[in-house]
Formats: C-alpha cells, sequence, structure tokens
C-alpha cells in the first residue's frame, strides 16, 4: 500500500539585497512597458518568471512581515493584473500571444501569488488593499485553477467574520462585484492602443499567436461566484442590515459597495439566469424600513438603485405579461409607506429649502408639526403694500406639507386634485392655518394658491405656493442646493411601483394596454367581470392617494405651479436625465392607460396624467427636434421605442382626446411627427424594423388631415 504524498519541501532562499531588489524593479517597469504591446514573444522565459515570482519568495505570507518597498509592491500588483487583463482580452478575440498565456498561466496556478494578494486585502494602505482587490479580480477572470470556489469562500467569510477592517470589507465585496459587472464585449482600453490580435509586435521574431476558446470562459466564473454568494447570502444580508440599522460613518464604503453589488446580481445587464438569481429577491423588502432619516442621502441613493432596479420596467416587466411575485410584493409595500406619509418625510432631499412661498423645513419624524407666523405690526410687510410683502422674505417653521387654500363656505364644496370629494383635499388636512387678528389691507381674492391674505373679521394668513412670488437670489441658492438625483430616484420608484401595480392586475389573456378600446374622460366601459372592475377600482384609489401625497410633496420643495399636472411635471423633474425621464413617461402612461375601458375614469385624473400632455412638454422640451427622437430611437440607452410605439397606439385610438389636448400646439406636434416619419422613412440602414413606428405616424397624419378637412367643409 502506497503511503501519502510527500509534500515538496519549500526552497529557501538567501535575503535578498538591495541591489536585487533594483534590478527587480527594473525588470518589473521594463515588463510593464512591453506588455503595452500586447506581445511577449521579443523577451526570453527567464527574464519573466525573475520578476513576477521570485519577488515574492521573501514573503512570509504576512502584510507585517513584506520587506520591499511600497512602490515595488505596488508596481508588482499592477504588472500582475495587466498581465492577466491582456490574457482576457486576447482571450476574448479567440486568439492569444503564446508567451503571454504561458505566463499568465504559470502565474494563476502559483499558490504564494493567490496568498499574498489575499493577505494584501487587509494591508492599512488603502491603495494596496484597493490595487490588490482590482489584482485578485484580473487573476480570477483568467485562472483555470480547479478549486475557484475556494477562493471566493475566503474572500466571503472575511466579509462576513471581520469587524475592525472596512477596507478589507468593501475590497472583497468588490472582487465579486468586479467579476459579474464584467463584460467582455467591452472594447479594452489595450486595443484602443493597438495591442491585442492586432498588436504592435515586433516582427523579429513574428508574435506566435494561438488559437483558444473563447466561449463561456467568463460565464464559468461568473457562475461559481454566484453560487458561492447563494451559500453565504443570508448571512451577508444579516450583517449589513445590522450596519445599517446601527449606521456609523466608517461602515459607509462597506455598505454601498455591498449595495452596488446587489444592484450588480439584479441587474439584467449582468446576462445571469433568472433561477440563479431569484435567491437574491427573497429578503429585499426587509430593507425598505431602512429607508427613513437615520440613512445618509448617499446610502438612501444606493439602496434606490437597487430597487429601481429590481423594478425594471422599461426594460423588463413592462413586456412582461405575467409578472414575478418578488418585484410586485416590493411594489405594493413601497405603496403603503407613501400612502402612510412616512417615506417621503424621510427623504433627505433638503432640510433647509424654499417654496414659493418662502423658506420651509420639512422635519423626518412623523411626531408633531406646528407652524410659526410671522405677528402682522404696523411697519411689517403685512401692514404694508402688496409689493412689500412680495419682497419680504417670510422666515416661518412649517414642517406638514405646505396649505395653500382659502376660507371656503363648507367642506362639502371643496375638490380634492383628482376629484370632486366630501372630505378637504390631502394638503389641507396637514395642518390647519393660524388664525390671528390684526388690520390686514383688503386684497382681491383669486382662485386657490393666487392669494397670501384673506380679509374677515377674523381674518386667516394661507401659507404656500402662489404664482406671483418672488424667489430671491438666496432662495435660489437654496433650491440648487437640494440632492435632484436623489429626488428623481425617489419618484421614478414611486412611478415604478404604481406601474407594476395596476399592470399585475391585468387579467391572464387580456389584450395589451395600448390596444384597450377608448372612452372619453368622466365615463368608461365596465370590464366584463365584477371582480376586475372591483380590483381596479379599489387600485384606482390608491393610485389617487399615492399621487396626491407625491404631488403634494413635490410642490412643497420645488417651484412649481400648484395647477401643474403631475404629467407635466415629470418631464421638469427628468429632464436632464433622458433615461430616467423615458422611463418616467412610460410607468406614467401604461398607468393611465389601464384603467382604459375597465373603470370610469373621472375628468381631473385624466387630466393629471394625461399622456398627451406629457408629450407635449417633452416634445418642448427638446424643441420639437426630430434629431434627438431618432437619437433616443437608435440608442439602447433608454426604452422610447417602446414608450413611442405605445403613445403613437393610444394617439390612433383616442385621435379626438388628442386633438383636443393640443389645441393651438397640434400642429406642431403634427408637424413634429411628419418631420420624424419623413428622417425614418430616409434612414435605410436603421439598426432595426422601424416600420410599425412609421406606420402608426401615417395614421396620425392621415387623421389629422381628415379631421382639417372636415372642418374646411
Amino acid at each position: 500500500m502506497e503511503g501519502p504524498v510527500v509534500k515538496r519541501a519549500k526552497l529557501l532562499t538567501p535575503l535578498a539585497t538591495g541591489d536585487d531588489w533594483t534590478n527587480w524593479y527594473k525588470s518589473l517597469g521594463l515588463l510593464e512597458e512591453i506588455l503595452l504591446t500586447g506581445c511577449l514573444c521579443r523577451i526570453e522565459t527567464i527574464q519573466l518568471h525573475r520578476p513576477i515570482l521570485s519577488a515574492l519568495l521573501e514573503l512570509d505570507l504576512k502584510v507585517s512581515s513584506i520587506n520591499f518597498s511600497l512602490d515595488y509592491t505596488l508596481l508588482f500588483i499592477s504588472t500582475v493584473k495587466l498581465l492577466c487583463e491582456l490574457a482576457v482580452s486576447q482571450r476574448g478575440v479567440g486568439f492569444i500571444c503564446s508567451k503571454v498565456s504561458e505566463i499568465a498561466t504559470s502565474v494563476s496556478t502559483d499558490e504564494e501569488i493567490w496568498e499574498t494578494l489575499l493577505q494584501l486585502l487587509s494591508s492599512s494602505d488603502k491603495f494596496v488593499s484597493y490595487s490588490s482587490s482590482k489584482c485578485l479580480t484580473s487573476l480570477l477572470l483568467w485562472t483555470r485553477v480547479p478549486h475557484v470556489s475556494q477562493i471566493f469562500d475566503v474572500l466571503l467569510d472575511s466579509v462576513v467574520t471581520i469587524v475592525g477592517n472596512p477596507l478589507q470589507v468593501a475590497h472583497s465585496l468588490e472582487v465579486i462585484r468586479s467579476i459579474i459587472e464584467h463584460n467582455d464585449e467591452d472594447e479594452h482600453p489595450l486595443q484602443l492602443l493597438g495591442s491585442g490580435l492586432h498588436g504592435n509586435c515586433n516582427p523579429k521574431p513574428q508574435c506566435t499567436k494561438i488559437e483558444v476558446d473563447s466561449d463561456n470562459c467568463d460565464i464559468e466564473v461568473k457562475d461559481i461566484s454566484i453560487k458561492a454568494l447563494e451559500s453565504w447570502w443570508t448571512r451577508l444580508v444579516t450583517k449589513f442590515k445590522s450596519l445599517m440599522s446601527n449606521y456609523e460613518d466608517q461602515y459607509e464604503y462597506s455598505i454601498i459597495t455591498f449595495l452596488s453589488l446587489w444592484q450588480a446580481i439584479v441587474s439584467v445587464k449582468s446576462n445571469l439566469d433568472v433561477v440563479d438569481t431569484k435567491h437574491f429577491y427573497l429578503q429585499v423588502e426587509s430593507f425598505v424600513s431602512h429607508l427613513n432619516s437615520a440613512l445618509p442621502p448617499v446610502l438612501w441613493k444606493k439602496l434606490l438603485d437597487v430597487f429601481n432596479e429590481i423594478l425594471c420596467y422599461g426594460s423588463t416587466l413592462s413586456l412582461q405579461d405575467s409578472l414575478p411575485e418578488e418585484p410586485c410584493n416590493l411594489a405594493h409595500l413601497i405603496l403603503r409607506c407613501v400612502k402612510s406619509r412616512q417615506f417621503l418625510q424621510g427623504v433627505p432631499f433638503n432640510r433647509s429649502f424654499s417654496s414659493f412661498g418662502g423658506t420651509c423645513w420639512i422635519q423626518a419624524d412623523d411626531s408633531k408639526w406646528e407652524s410659526e407666523l410671522p405677528s402682522c405690526q404696523e411697519g411689517s410687510a403685512f401692514g404694508n403694500s402688496i409689493e412689500s410683502m412680495m419682497n419680504q422674505r417670510l422666515s416661518y417653521i412649517p414642517v406638514k406639507p405646505l396649505v395653500y387654500e382659502e376660507a371656503l363656505p363648507s367642506s362639502s364644496n371643496r375638490t380634492s386634485l383628482f376629484g370632486s370629494s366630501g372630505q378637504a383635499p390631502l394638503h389641507t388636512q396637514a395642518i390647519q392655518p393660524r388664525t390671528i387678528s390684526s388690520n390686514i389691507p383688503k386684497i382681491p381674492l383669486a382662485t386657490i394658491g393666487e392669494k397670501l391674505v384673506a380679509e374677515s373679521n377674523s381674518s386667516t394668513i394661507y401659507i404656500g405656493p402662489t404664482p406671483f412670488a418672488v424667489v430671491s437670489t438666496e432662495e435660489k441658492e437654496d433650491l440648487e442646493s437640494g440632492d435632484m438625483p436623489l429626488l428623481q430616484k425617489v419618484v421614478l420608484l414611486i412611478l415604478k411601483c404604481v406601474a407594476v401595480t395596476v399592470r399585475e392586475t391585468k387579467e391572464e389573456g387580456d389584450s395589451s394596454d395600448e390596444e384597450e378600446e377608448p372612452e372619453e374622460a368622466g365615463g368608461g366601459q365596465r370590464s366584463p367581470t365584477d371582480s376586475d372592475f372591483n380590483d381596479m377600482v379599489i387600485i384606482e384609489r390608491s393610485v389617487r392617494e399615492v399621487f396626491e401625497h407625491v404631488d403634494t410633496y413635490i410642490k412643497s420643495i420645488l417651484p412649481y405651479h400648484p395647477a401643474t399636472p403631475i404629467c407635466q411635471w415629470i418631464v421638469k423633474l427628468f429632464s436632464d436625465q433622458d433615461d430616467a425621464l423615458v422611463e418616467a413617461m412610460l410607468c406614467a402612461l401604461d398607468s393611465f392607460t389601464s384603467f382604459i375601458g375597465r373603470i370610469d375614469i373621472t375628468t381631473d385624473f385624466y387630466q393629471q396624467l394625461n399622456p398627451v400632455t406629457t408629450f407635449m412638454s417633452f416634445a418642448e422640451t427638446i424643441s420639437e427636434d426630430k434629431a434627438v427622437i431618432v437619437d433616443l430611437l437608435i440608442g439602447n440607452e433608454t426604452c422610447f421605442l417602446l414608450y413611442l410605439l405605445r403613445l403613437l397606439k393610444y394617439i390612433s385610438k383616442n385621435w379626438e382626446k388628442f386633438r383636443t389636448t393640443c389645441g393651438r400646439d397640434l400642429e406642431k406636434i403634427i408637424g413634429l411627427f411628419i418631420r420624424l416619419k419623413m428622417s425614418l422613412v430616409n434612414s435605410p440602414h436603421f439598426p432595426y424594423n422601424i416600420d410599425p413606428i412609421i406606420r402608426l405616424l401615417e395614421v396620425c397624419e392621415n387623421s389629422y388631415e381628415s379631421s382639417s378637412n372636415n372642418l374646411i367643409s
């Protein structure tokens, strides 16, 4: 019987001298320069092994015992990283320099290099730790060692167990995140320098390239990392939930890296199998409660990115007939939080900002809300003219959503945002205006939001956005200091939740939203079943309540006119982010059209979510430039093709509504459609079949000509 395999004795080498380190440093620098050419054929093999492998023999595999300089450490790590990146890049095109393959393989199979890099992750020097994480990523993408899963287990174990080194935790997660997000279709920087397959190799000798299998190399490493994450996921979620509940600034980078990893896993761009990623949706709802005032804005945005990625409406959910359970449950939970008013009050947009009526501070908690009004003394703004009152910056501390109403005879005559109701509007129920007795000059009354002061025996001061309010330079600076990207993510998430919830209620086998029969505003047709009708009525009430909360909140922190409908201010809000703008318009369009033909739609609800008004605002934003629309149709960054297709179908089915909504701007919109059609017809090399859009544009053009002829006759 054969005995156990005898381990090979470790070779001991004498301590390296200063001249040795100098020579190795020069050799590494020379190797790094030659790697940029994409070929190592003109370098002797012995010259390559010495700086890469021999330099590490002095390590005792402990960071504290590293006895060579920091510069050499960083140069060594960057050289190994460059070597593996070059090998991965050339493998992606099917051919690789034989010497590059040989040396990269020898490096990836050396256990001491792996152990050294894993140890360097815990270095107190942030540059060494970060460089080691990037080098490990390149090694893992190239390596073909059989025990790669053990390396992932070591990384994840350090994430779960290590407490006092948040930098190591973050960089360990960064290794896995970079592997999941790796895409070999992107053009590598080395290819821009003329390296790789068409590199500037020295003709003496010619570069010897070998053919390799470029399929499934990176996918295999991704699958191994996903399986390793799945076994550790519950422990990871538990740890980072605890870190977010007991937040400290030192853990911010670690939490951001974890959320970025989560976003990469659930992203459609990662091209991971749906079955493999289903496990990572299970505990997402438990993180909604962490969106509160205690969480800093940067973590708010990262967590919102995760939720928005799960609710990938524009790229995935809007095209599915049967929606997955996990995104729907997440959407329901977020909408319940919005209706409870705790979600929006905790958004850290800006706790010192200005609105139309003056400065305002919205507190985060839902406890007591008070209002302090300036006293009306002689010589003050209220004792003088209306001009001085408009120029006076009113200082107060209201804390619930601002109140802008007039003293109406009775609550039954009040009209809510989306229709008539016996109850006061949402924003009038938030706080009651304080009544004071003072001699206030008579000011003509106007509609709601058009007055600041109403005279009576017991006069009431109303605070809120007014069309004629003056915004000072200081107030403008306060407005600009708000976190607009955060606000955009919040509103987009709510729009996605509404669209997913409404779409979820569609009956199986029902026709698509854009193919529903049109109905007139204020009337409609009931669906064939009473249960579907009752469900849609309940959902419509919930949607109205959600949009009322969002509309009140947005108008309390941004200088939007009180009469601006939601379908119009979403274009203004997302005007600087084309991908978010298009997805927001698609969500609003689908949310509206899902109710058509199924329940009665009130006139106010129609005006607030009118998709034609949204497109008119969009056309005005781009100055009716058809080139912008063509760019959006060609690019793959947005879902504009799906949006335009559904919008044109809606217009073709509801031409009279479209014509009425456009009014004087009908010729502008039709002219934009005609120019767009001509541009698409004259583009024979369009990347996909654009004929459906062209046919719908022709339908709109024919409808316009027919209606014009009828008016003439």
